[in-house]
């Protein structure tokens, strides 16, 4: 007998009375709850939730029980329920397109027990959706720092590549990938060498180091590999890397070195520091995000403008752009529309109408002429390609 066709998927908004019961049940671990729910009305347990400030359904009932911060209780109940009553293991994030199962949030939530509850019912160890080139589900949780989920997957059969092996200490992976005919390039090297840093696996950076890794490479979020240990409290690889010639973010931008970009990343071309000087290990500030339609097309602009600016890979969701101590992070947007989505950043300077003479000499469109404030401020406008605006400003000089 032919199983029966799966029900419709159910489209209920946020605040839905049903959706906030069956939200409530699932991130309590109420299985019994939920399942009284689920019997009368079978069609639930493929709902998708169409979140707070969201206009598309994207969340499963199994995506809110994955959910940051994850660790709930009663994974195993809860999966079985859902999984008994038709709800789909490996649903991504995004019916429209390939995007994060539940899997991914469990990876990237360093929720070990979620993930066994998970493969236990059947879901797909490997299942593509990542934010980064909708990568399996152990992309997600060598990029967060769920590194003990990391490790289960693979444990259970988890591809990895040289970047996931290094951040989740897989050494005998990281040199299995080193042997192979062809062998990773630089770029390829040289992240995994970060990742590494970042997850404090010293024996797994020195290797990478001595296979040709760019011990200072500014990496995502505009860190170094010595940041990188910073942040992890791998004091002892710190010093390490201090030793070899690392140097931190903060350095590099107070213009002691060039940091160097495996695949050809550029350094802002002017010597002129046109922001306040960084503070040694402290982060620059809040960085902004610009939508795009087009990322590729984003960072070649910022990129002729003079930014610094994040290697495009086919098919990424999100990249930076650095001017200085000052960064952009750009997302694409599919819906973006420039007349009503555009977003917006004010940027200090030490001098307005340097900067913007430097800009206009690169060619790039959208930098107006600088302009008094009736509030003490010499202020000009950039404008992108998406229609995000850059205000940038300097304190007016007051006559002698």
């Amino acid at each position: 007998m032919a199983e029966p066709e799966p029900a419709e998927e159910v489209s209920l908004r946020w605040n839905d009375p049903v959706a906030v019961s069956l939200t409530a049940a699932v991130q309590q671990g109420d299985a019994e709850r939920l399942r009284q729910m689920l019997a009368k009305r079978p069609e639930l347990a493929r709902a998708r939730i169409i979140a707070q400030g969201d206009t598309l359904p994207t969340r499963t009932l199994m995506h809110l029980f994955a959910d940051w911060p994850g660790h709930r209780r009663n994974p195993q109940g809860i999966v079985a329920v859902l999984q008994a009553a038709g709800a789909e293991l490996n649903a991504s994030g995004d019916p429209a397109k390939v995007a994060e199962t539940p899997l991914h949030w469990a990876a990237s939530n360093d929720d070990v027990e979620l993930v066994d509850a998970l493969l236990d019912a059947g879901a797909d160890v490997n299942v593509p959706g990542c934010i980064v080139n909708g990568l399996g589900p152990v992309a997600d949780a060598a990029i967060f720092g769920g590194i003990r989920a990391g490790r289960r997957l693979v444990e259970r059969g988890a591809v990895t590549n040289i970047y996931q092996a290094a951040a989740l200490g897989f050494t005998g992976l990281v040199r299995t990938e080193l042997a192979a005919e062809p062998a990773p390039g630089t770029e390829r090297v040289t992240a995994a060498f970060w990742a590494a840093c970042g997850s404090g696996n010293h024996d797994i950076a020195e290797l990478l180091l001595g296979h040709g890794a760019d011990i200072n490479w500014l990496g995502w979020g505009g860190n170094t590999a010595l940041d990188q240990a910073r942040d992890a409290d791998a004091d002892d690889l710190a010093a390490w890397l201090e030793s070899r010639g690392a140097k931190s973010a903060a350095d590099l931008r107070g213009g002691s070195e060039a940091a160097g970009t495996p695949g050809g990343g550029n350094q802002a071309a002017s010597v002129v520091s046109h922001l306040p000087p960084a503070r040694k290990g402290e982060p620059a500030g809040f960085a902004p995000c610009f939508p795009t339609r087009d990322l590729r097309a984003a960072l070649a602009h910022y990129e002729q403008l003079g930014f610094t600016v994040m290697d495009y890979a086919a098919g990424a969701p999100w990249g930076w752009a650095r001017f200085e101590n000052a960064e952009i992070h750009l997302y694409v947007k599919e819906d973006h529309d420039p007349g009503r989505t555009a977003a917006a950043a004010d940027l200090t300077v030490a001098d307005c109408d340097a900067l913007e003479r430097q800009w206009t000499a690169t060619g790039v469109p959208g930098t107006s002429d600088p302009y008094d404030t009736p509030y003490g401020r010499r202020e000009a406008v950039h404008v992108d390609l998406d229609n995000n605006l850059i205000r940038f400003g300097s304190p007016l000089r007051r006559p002698n």
